[in-house]
């Protein structure tokens, strides 16, 4: 009986608890509300440091061993769009790198991840802020790579090329403009190629538009000010190289396309059905890490010979 009064007298000695266990007493000593009292404790889904380990142990399990674990590829393709919009850390270069490796990796999985991709680029949220701060940049060039790569997996859209061709691609690295380029020209050639297939004169009149504002558009992504009378070739000298190729590239494509549409026809010029085999000859496959290492030397052959006479040394002359 005198027990159970001493441990009725430690109790309460306790400070007061709300039905969560927290403390109903604050730092200085005095009685809060319940209510109060939830809201100054913090939540651990808030906590940076939490969500890195969440997002990266998600990323772990789901590519252990080439996707050992996984059955559902569109599921995975799917969290992993999720967590660009959710992750609240910094992962993007993880997750560029986990949806490319999945779309070159899993054929199946390639038209799901080319819709994915397009669905990214068409949230003006996300491409805002990769142009405004860099934020999310290497996900959205890797969206870019994918809806270029495999855009004839899907129903051939000409708005996919002003999708890779946003207002502020001039603020993103050299590489990911290089690669908006060359996905807005391979989505431009695939439309080509699939509205070849029923020419019609709504057709024709279609494609002269959209090439014309193209070619309207391009030159301004990177300079705002400048206008169809500017010269490309002066302004492309101004950028870096993988760029400025690129951009000279598109142009010429554009300009082949408005000779050859410039006067209706009862079918497509013959460019049109074709211009988009000359980024597809070869498909683009997985390759190991590991693979170079396992072709054999040629006999004869001493990779640890000059190719031709050294180069003499003058840093010390």
């Amino acid at each position: 009986m005198r027990g159970a009064v001493q441990h009725r007298e430690a109790l309460a000695d306790l400070p007061p608890t709300d039905a969560s266990g927290a403390s109903l007493v604050s730092a200085r000593g005095a009685l809060v509300s319940p209510g109060a009292a939830g809201a100054t404790r913090p939540d651990i889904a808030d906590n940076p440091e939490y969500r890195l380990a969440v997002v990266e142990a998600i990323l772990a399990m789901c590519s252990h061993k080439s996707y050992e674990n996984l059955t559902d590829f569109e599921w995975y393709v799917a969290t992993l769009a999720d967590l660009v919009y959710v992750a609240g850390v910094d992962v993007d270069r993880a997750l560029s790198e986990r949806l490319l490796d999945a779309a070159v990796r899993v054929r199946q999985v390639r038209p799901f991840s080319t819709q994915t991709a397009r669905g990214l680029l068409s949230d003006a949220w996300l491409v805002g802020r990769a142009t405004a701060d860099g934020t999310g940049a290497k996900t959205m060039a890797a969206a870019a790579y994918i809806l270029g790569e495999y855009c004839p997996l899907l129903p051939a859209e000409h708005g996919d090329v002003a999708l890779l061709l946003p207002a502020g691609l001039a603020a993103l690295a050299d590489d990911q403009q290089a690669t908006f380029l060359q996905a807005a020209m391979k989505t431009y050639t695939n439309w080509l190629r699939g509205v070849s297939e029923y020419w019609s004169t709504d057709v024709w009149e279609q494609v002269r538009s959209v090439t014309a504002s193209t070619q309207r558009a391009l030159p301004c992504v990177f300079f705002p000010a400048a206008d169809a009378a500017s010269d490309m070739a002066a302004l492309a000298a101004e950028l870096p190289v993988q760029v400025s190729s690129r951009l000279r590239q598109f142009a010429e494509i554009l300009k082949a396309v408005s000779v050859a549409t410039s006067n209706p026809g009862d079918s497509a010029p013959p460019m049109c059905a074709e211009l988009h085999s000359v980024f597809t000859v070869y498909e683009l496959n997985p390759v190991s890490a590991v693979a170079q290492g396992k072709v054999p030397v040629p006999e004869g052959l001493d990779l640890d010979a000059f190719i031709g006479d050294p180069i003499p040394d003058t840093s010390q002359k």
